[in-house]
């Protein structure tokens, strides 16, 4: 079908015509005609008839949110559809440090993608993953983004009203980049940089210039958070013990009389004000009759970034923005989509954070927020996984209290399976008669993948629950999925995989030890010669299409992770298997790992069923030694 523009065309055409090809159209003379027309209202109105479509909006945004109404609508002779603009600023943050770099082309995806959602800035979360010309280890060997690259993708988003905006770290969570030899001198500890030296000051303006100068915005997330340790360190060696929120004060001014120097609008993760201010050291505790010093608090061109995705109840985000705003009277809110919670998405858990906290920011008439997709410990989970809380954070924007109908009829925009298909993928985490939503964010898939066939740290922990029964008939259901679609197919054939291995797998070490004890020798044969070779096919059938995913998002490097963890993980059945077939044919005359009582790794009853926990750590999980610093 074919679209046209009566005007605007110099600001529209470029990016209209890249979505029309995207979704089979194509730009020029023809059936559709489309009239733009831009004002000052905080409205968003899409009015098809017959042939003829408007588009009333504030921004240019907004008007490709109004083409992806139209493209869900074609059929209808005459159509109307009208939203209230909640949200100025809505945006994704894409989590580009834990190992998965996404490539420029993914990074476009994405834009076209949050184009028609209505979304206008994207932050791209760069811990050490940016070029630095004067700083060659920073981002070494990581993928880090070219100057050209990010020029390259803010020039993108500009087609679609979309903003790249600096997402970096001037304090802590740089781990990586401290590693080097090189960066000696830089350290307080070995996530965090070392206020008050001329060296810390330096990098930062490097960062400051390099990033500033491949985008358009004057905006600038400066991170600052979670900086554990602050001036307990290098910092503590050489000044003595400093009030702590002293030396984040005077760093902060640091930092934004640099942004001061290029013209920078800086904002920050908020919880350091908080965890310093809070007797127990933590971001949500701190009384909402609390009262900061005027010498402690941040500087007045300084925006405060209030991030929840924790908590569900309306009250503490109520008590949390109200003591924001005596901080700040800027303040941004950052949701969470929870693709970090190991190899599965936990979108019970997004959804009701998200709809609580949403909704307590615009009644509060806060009117800038942005969902985070974090990637903790190695980015397991796909980015495309991403795309169903993405929606749900962006129709908030748009509507007081979004209906599933419409997250479902956005999905069906950009691929074919429904909102109740794409929650089977958190089934995985929701063992029988566990919460259904998984408030707790359990994770049982990443322990039950990971851990050891013969060590069975988790055993203990899940024993007495239908593992073969639960994951055996997730498979199915995922299965049929995942043949009936197209675009999304290779997502729903991991996942499918993935439950087809634990199928075999999650309770093979509880079949292993009983046989074991039970001197069973024919069952111990049966999952020597059956269950384990059945294993590894699984195993290397999930490795290829998570391997295939990857590299369609991500640049190669920090692949390596996932090919040493999965090829960990075949190493060790392989070894089993061994083990118990030289037990069987008398060359050893036992396996001592399988005398060893099994303990819950977090006990939550003296005895008995015990719960699923939340713990996404590979390190802890494959081993009870020492594997590495377990850091994500």
């Amino acid at each position: 079908m074919n679209f046209v523009l009566t005007k605007e065309q110099e600001t529209l055409e470029k990016g209209l015509t890249i979505l029309l090809e995207e979704h089979g159209h194509a730009y020029g003379e023809g059936e559709i005609s489309i009239t733009p027309v831009f004002t000052d209202e905080n409205k968003l109105k899409v009015e098809k008839k017959g042939q003829d479509v408007t588009i009333s909006c504030k921004e240019k945004a907004h008007f490709f949110r109004g083409i992806g109404h139209l493209f869900s609508h074609l059929e209808d002779a005459d159509f109307v559809k009208e939203e209230t603009v909640y949200v100025d600023c809505l945006g994704a943050m894409p989590d580009c440090s834990r190992n998965g770099v996404p490539t420029p082309d993914m990074l476009k995806r994405m834009i076209r993608t949050m184009a028609l959602l209505g979304m206008n800035e994207i932050f791209l979360y760069t811990e050490d993953t940016y070029e630095l010309p004067e700083y060659p280890y920073f981002g070494a060997f990581r993928g880090k983004f070219s100057k050209e690259e990010l020029k390259e993708c803010d020039a993108y988003g500009e087609l679609f009203g979309i903003c790249l905006v600096p997402c970096i770290q001037t304090l802590a969570h740089l781990s990586t980049f401290l590693r080097w030899p090189t960066s000696n001198g830089l350290q307080d500890n070995r996530d965090n940089l070392l206020p008050e030296e001329a060296k810390t000051y330096a990098l930062i303006e490097s960062m400051l210039k390099n990033f500033s100068e491949c985008v358009r915005t004057k905006k600038v997330h400066l991170g600052m958070d979670e900086a554990h340790g602050l001036g307990l360190g290098e910092y503590l060696k050489k000044h003595g013990f400093t009030n702590r929120l002293s030396i984040m004060k005077r760093h902060l001014e640091k930092v934004e009389e640099l942004c001061r120097k290029y013209g920078l609008e800086p904002m920050m993760w908020s919880d350091m004000f908080f965890n310093l201010a809070s007797k127990d050291g933590s971001y949500y505790s701190v009384p909402e009759d609390y009262e900061w010093e005027e010498k402690d608090k941040p500087g007045d061109n300084l925006t405060m970034v209030y991030w929840d995705y924790y908590n569900h109840d309306p009250k503490t985000y109520e008590r949390m923005l109200s003591l924001h705003k005596k901080l700040s009277n800027k303040v941004y809110f950052a949701g969470g989509g929870w693709t970090w919670n190991g190899l599965v998405p936990d979108y019970g858990k997004a959804f009701d954070s998200t709809r609580i906290g949403m909704r307590v920011m615009k009644q509060q008439k806060v009117r800038n927020a942005f969902m985070t997709l974090w990637m903790d410990d190695g980015t397991e989970t796909p980015f495309a996984a991403g795309l169903l809380p993405l929606i749900l954070f962006a129709e908030e924007g748009f509507t007081e209290e979004p209906e599933d109908a419409a997250i479902d009829e956005k999905l069906h925009l950009f691929q074919e399976a429904s909102m109740e298909e794409w929650m089977l993928l958190t089934k995985l985490d929701c063992l029988p008669g566990c919460d259904p939503l998984n408030i707790a964010a359990v994770n049982p898939s990443k322990h039950l993948f990971y851990q050891d066939p013969l060590l069975g740290l988790f055993d203990r922990q899940y024993q007495g629950y239908d593992l073969y029964g639960h994951y055996g008939k997730l498979a199915k259901e995922l299965r049929a999925v995942e043949e009936r679609v197209t675009v999304s197919k290779n997502l729903f054939a991991c996942y499918r995989s993935l439950a087809e291995f634990l199928a075999v797998k999650a309770g093979i070490g509880l079949d292993i030890r009983r046989a074991y004890l039970e001197g069973d020798r024919d069952w111990l044969t049966s999952i020597a010669e059956e269950q384990i070779p059945v294993c590894l096919e699984d195993l290397e059938q999930y490795h290829d299409f998570r391997e295939k995913i990857w590299f369609h998002e991500c640049k190669p490097n920090g692949y390596e992770t996932i090919d040493i963890r999965l090829g960990g993980l075949h190493a060790r059945l392989v070894s089993a298997q061994k083990r118990i077939l030289a037990y069987l044919a008398d060359e050893i005359t036992e396996i001592p790992e399988l005398l060893e009582e099994r303990l819950p790794y977090k006990p939550s009853a003296p005895e008995g069923l015990q719960q699923p926990f939340n713990m996404n750590n590979w390190c802890n999980i494959v081993t009870a030694g020492n594997m590495g610093t377990g850091t994500v």
